[in-house]
């Protein structure tokens, strides 16, 4: 079959194409695309101008947040009301004249010793505890005081009286040379009491711990007093209350004498501790000098004393801005922010002010090229960068104009609107002319599948067409003298013209089904009863090839309502296919189960397979594998094509599982009761 354009005709027909319609499009174009451009340069100085003045607007913004903190932080009365500070402040304090800062907000290993200088007055105790410590004092009579102190805990009326004669009785074991009995009853103290101070300031939990390590090491315990100082260095890195940092040498001082014994994991915990102790000493003399310029960095304005002072600096765990403000008077109030955390916290709700309509996209890097906030609604990286203020030194905020659709694009004011649609005009031209070639590329293509088919056809009808008047030759002339050699010539006759009406009545199926003039005539039947019946009627010429058809059959499978003679045609379809395409392996397995819903019938080969970029296409009308055709493997194309149709117009499904060499699944799945009236078809 010739194709339906010569290819001189095409030719003619896209250079008539090109010369009438596209060269005047690329012309416009041109003419557009100029003054394109020189409205791009204008808008783009005029968008520069808007990014800078939402730079200004963001960092006057991240500066009110600042001064709106340093102020609320003023504003506090000394001893009656601390601010609630947000997240990104990591200390704030208060100093009247010459006296000890008062902190407000701090996340420090330790305090200041001046900052915790209240001692707790001895509160009241009971008769019982007073008469235990009576006969403490005494010294005669050990026993009987940890028996009065024991009885003191269970009539006490308070925690403090139950806390101290606790440690009066661990006290009394050390002295009486029992240490498992000092170990157990500071066991008893330690959960009971963790966060509790002695007199406000010593922490109850460090002294359990050291004295814990310290009897341990009496009774030659290492590794209880390992776990002890383990203990003591975690308390010490994390400790969850405050106290004062005379203390928290003192008790890290007592944990260092069995250095001797750390292993690798106190060793990490003594390393982290070391980075967060230097931490600590750096903010305690930041809020106790006077003179900022300990801040790397700092420079403070000469001559200035009143006012707000800024000093950004940089720590290993990130970026810091310390402010403060001293008054004449020497009232002092300061802060330090943590730059990275302010930028999380408020940029994306400044930048939703600033840009309400989400025109822009942002991205803030801090001065080690971190990437902090990231707002980027826009896949080119066109971004222009602005340095923040002096607060953020280094720090950069990436902003630029979110692209607008083509519509907008257009009607946009400056474009040159005519311009822009003369370019559309010519767009259109140039698809047009696309369409056109695709719409003669895929006829050509369609006219030679078509050539391929009748090729194909017409040998698969010839050969069995042959194979009959071979035979019928053979029995017209008596050349078979035997009675059981002329009924074996008879049976092939009868299988090989069986076999020309399944190929006929495939083409005409193709036929109806491409035209929806296939008429199904529905019947309530059991399935697996014609399924024996047919799968038998394949058996023969399944062993004539030494390929046994395996049958795995469900049980408790209900009746299907489908058209026996369709579902016949697509059962014969798969299985010749499997058939054919077996290569040297010597079964089949066909398979039938049922889910409640639907039943599922799949058709298993373990031939050649079918590669991954065929899958999708073997059900396309006249289309067939590459490899097939190198194996020499005749066949029409329309045979998948007709069992996929008529399995959707059952209301099913078919899938395909195939890998190169491996083999091939076929499953169709059918409803019990198909929705769609197929009787209402007309026939053909």
């Amino acid at each position: 079959m010739k194709p339906k354009y010569p290819e001189s005709k095409q030719r003619r027909i896209i250079l008539l194409y090109a010369l009438a319609v596209l060269l005047p499009g690329i012309l416009l174009g041109i003419l557009a695309w100029r003054g394109i451009q020189n409205d791009q340069a204008r808008r783009e100085k005029e968008g520069r101008a808007r990014l800078q003045s939402t730079r200004d607007a963001f960092c006057l913004s991240m500066d009110s947040i600042v001064i709106a903190e340093m102020e609320q932080l003023t504003r506090t009365i000394p001893g009656k009301n601390k601010p609630n500070f947000p997240d990104f402040v990591q200390l704030a304090f208060h100093q009247s004249g010459t006296g000890d800062p008062d902190l407000l907000k701090y996340n420090l290993l330790f305090i200041p010793d001046s900052t915790n200088s209240v001692i707790q007055g001895q509160p009241n105790r009971s008769t019982a505890f007073m008469e235990a410590l009576r006969i403490e004092q005494m010294g005669r009579e050990p026993k009987k005081a940890i028996n009065q102190f024991n009885k003191s805990i269970q009539s006490a009326k308070n925690a403090n009286e139950v806390l101290d004669a606790q440690l009066a009785i661990a006290r009394i074991y050390k002295k009486l040379n029992k240490p498992d009995d000092a170990i157990d009853e500071w066991r008893k103290i330690e959960p009971r009491f963790p966060m509790w101070k002695i007199n406000g300031k010593m922490p109850v939990k460090l002294i359990a711990i050291t004295e814990k390590a310290r009897l341990f090491a009496t009774l030659g315990k290492q590794d209880s007093v390992i776990n002890e100082v383990k203990s003591g260095y975690a308390f010490l890195a994390q400790p969850g209350m405050a106290y004062e940092a005379s203390l928290y040498r003192l008790f890290k001082t007592q944990l260092e004498q069995w250095k001797a014994l750390c292993n690798p994991e106190i060793d990490s915990l003594r390393k982290t501790l070391q980075i967060r102790q230097d931490e600590t000493d750096f903010y305690i003399r930041l809020i106790r000098e006077r003179n900022p310029l300990v801040l790397e960095g700092g420079l403070k304005p000469p001559g200035i004393i009143q006012g707000l002072h800024r000093f950004p600096f940089n720590r290993t765990n990130g970026s810091f801005l310390f402010l403060n403000v001293e008054s004449a008077e020497g009232e002092r109030f300061g802060m330090v922010m943590d730059l990275g955390a302010l930028i999380k916290s408020k940029a994306e709700s400044v930048m939703q002010r600033a840009d309400s309509m989400n025109a822009l996209s942002w991205i803030i890097r801090d001065k080690q090229d971190n990437m902090l906030v990231n707002r980027n609604n826009s896949e080119k990286n066109e971004f222009i960068h602005f340095d923040l203020t002096a607060d953020f030194p280094g720090w950069t905020l990436s902003i630029k104009e979110n692209e607008m659709n083509w519509v907008d694009g257009i009607l946009s004011k400056g474009t040159g609107t005519f311009l822009l649609i003369f370019l559309f005009i010519g767009l259109i031209m140039v698809l047009g002319l696309i369409f056109t070639l695709y719409t003669l590329n895929q006829e050509l293509k369609l006219n030679r599948l078509k050539s391929d088919f009748i090729a194909n056809v017409s040998h698969e009808l010839k050969s069995p067409l042959t194979s009959i008047r071979h035979l019928m030759d053979l029995l017209h002339t008596n050349r078979v003298k035997t009675v059981d050699q002329r009924k074996k010539y008879y049976a092939t006759m009868i299988e090989q013209t069986e076999h020309l009406s399944y190929l006929i009545e495939n083409i005409l199926d193709f036929s109806r089904l491409e035209d929806n003039r296939k008429k199904y005539r529905m019947k309530e039947i059991d399935y697996l009863q014609l399924l024996d019946s047919w799968t038998g009627q394949l058996d023969d010429h399944a062993r004539s090839r030494d390929i046994s058809i395996i049958r795995v059959w469900g049980s408790g499978l209900p009746k299907v309502s489908i058209d026996p003679d369709a579902i016949q045609q697509v059962i014969f379809n798969l299985l010749d296919n499997a058939l054919k395409y077996s290569d040297e392996s010597k079964r089949i397995e066909i398979s039938v189960d049922a889910d409640g819903k639907e039943v599922r019938t799949c058709i298993r080969d373990w031939g050649y397979g079918i590669a991954k970029k065929d899958q999708d296409k073997v059900f396309d009308r006249f289309y067939r594998c590459e490899d097939n055709l190198f194996r020499g493997i005749k066949g029409s194309g329309i045979g998948l094509t007709i069992v996929r149709k008529i399995v959707t117009d059952h209301g099913g499904r078919i899938t395909l599982e195939s890998s190169p060499g491996e083999g091939s699944t076929f499953c169709f799945y059918l409803p019990f009761k198909p929705e769609r009236n197929h009787e209402e078809n007309t026939s053909g």
